[in-house]
C-alpha cells in the first residue's frame, strides 16, 4: 500500500491544517485525538518527523486502512 494519512504529535501543528484548508459551506474540519502504542509488534505507522523537510511539523505517517480500536 502507497496511500497515507499524514498526522502530526504536535497539536497545534495539526490545528494550523484546519485553519488553511479551503472552507466549503457543506464541509466541516475534524480533529482526531490518536493514541498509538509504539511496542507494538505491527506498526501501521511510521515517525518520519527526523527524515521530514519540515521537522517542526513532528509528522507521523498511519497507513490507510490502519485499524482503530
Amino acid at each position: 500500500m502507497n496511500s497515507f494519512l499524514s498526522t502530526s504529535r504536535d497539536r497545534y501543528v495539526a490545528l494550523a491544517f484546519t485553519q488553511t484548508t479551503r472552507r466549503r459551506d457543506n464541509a466541516r474540519t475534524i480533529l482526531f485525538e490518536i493514541e498509538i502504542n509504539p511496542r507494538l509488534r505491527t506498526k501501521a505507522f511510521a515517525e518520519i518527523g527526523n527524515a521530514s523537510y519540515y521537522k517542526e511539523e513532528n509528522e507521523i505517517l498511519i497507513m490507510l486502512g490502519a485499524l482503530f480500536r
